[in-house]
């Protein structure tokens, strides 16, 4: 009789790297899979089954994602992977949590009991030249001095985006003397677009929420009305999560 290949499990979802200390509790994964951990020493690996080495990212499957990362909470040290990564079975995963133990542990202590918030600033209006003509009188004086060739446009194009960079380091100084020592560590992103400004991984405590709070808060007061700051989390810290390369194997 032959097997149907598809209700077979091809491999191990890998969901995060965590402390083994403590139990993950009943959670279902992908495909409604039940969650669970495998334990070498100090490092637990957080997986379930899958039917397939490579999953197309669907909704469902990240919010499974999603949902996983989110019920170990963050008082115990958790190393989200990002989507998709697939190993054969769990002698691999426990020879990858054995072979990069030191550097795990390492990482682990970074992110125990901290949490990740992301902060970005953009421009209110999306007309990224009017806004940095706006803030430079010189150079908007300089664009109307300027004949109308190719050459003059090519260079107050080269301008504008001098001053769009000095712009975004402008903001990223102001977001830390905001948020000060609230924010263990920084990630600073590329912004998605022009009119984005900041995009930033905030890396705090978890007992601090309501200070980094204030923090953003503090910022706002000190731009004026042309800018919009939006904020979010806590998330597990997926901007400090430096796994090696290895990690990320497929089946």
């Amino acid at each position: 009789m032959q097997t149907n290949q598809s209700n077979t499990m091809a491999g191990l979802y890998l969901y995060a790297i965590l402390d083994a200390a403590g139990p993950l509790g009943q959670i279902t994964g992908i495909d409604d899979k039940p969650v669970r951990a495998v334990v070498c020493q100090s490092l637990a690996a957080a997986v379930s089954p899958v039917p397939a080495c490579r999953l197309r990212p669907e909704r469902r499957n990240l919010m499974a994602h999603q949902k996983v990362l989110a019920s170990f909470g963050f008082g115990r040290g958790v190393l989200p992977l990002r989507f998709g990564v697939v190993l054969p079975d769990e002698s691999k995963v426990q020879f990858i949590l054995e072979t990069h133990e030191t550097d795990l542990l390492r990482q682990l202590a970074r992110v125990r009991g901290r949490a990740e918030m992301g902060l970005r600033v953009k421009w209110k209006e999306e007309d990224v030249f009017k806004n940095v003509l706006e803030l430079n009188p010189p150079l908007r004086e300089a664009r109307d001095r300027m004949p109308n060739t190719r050459e003059a446009a090519i260079e107050i194009g080269r301008q504008v985006a001098d001053a769009l960079a000095r712009e975004r380091q402008r903001q990223e100084k102001l977001l830390r003397e905001a948020l000060g020592d609230g924010v263990v560590e920084f990630c600073f992103n590329v912004p998605k677009n022009d009119a984005q400004l900041v995009n930033a991984a905030c890396l705090i405590p978890c007992d601090r929420t309501a200070e980094f709070e204030s923090g953003v808060h503090r910022l706002g007061t000190m731009l004026d009305d042309r800018y919009l700051i939006d904020f979010n989390g806590p998330w597990a810290p997926h901007n400090f999560s430096l796994l090696n390369m290895a990690m990320e194997g497929h089946c």
